[in-house]
């Protein structure tokens, strides 16, 4: 796979995923429950994205690993400054 392909890869996770934590810290926001929901279909999809990412090659997917944990973090920050 060409470097492009890579970057553009890892381009399309940070844009999903943080549009993912938009959609869930808006969601919870609002209901608990639905948030809470939202969050586990949305770890679902992360772990098929990760598995995905991993079956390309390791750095790939553990390049998607730190770009999750870094949105995780910003999230749970935000959910935390808003005291929720």
């Amino acid at each position: 796979m060409s470097i492009i392909m890579y970057i553009g890869l890892f381009i399309a996770q940070i844009i999903g995923v943080t549009l993912a934590a938009i959609i869930f810290i808006s969601i919870f926001s609002k209901s608990r429950k639905k948030g809470w929901i939202i969050l586990s279909f949305l770890s679902a999809l992360l772990v098929f994205q990760l598995i995905q990412g991993f079956n390309i090659s390791i750095a790939m997917g553990t390049g998607m690993v730190i770009i999750d944990l870094f949105v995780i973090v910003a999230a749970f920050l935000t959910l935390k400054q808003k005291k929720l």
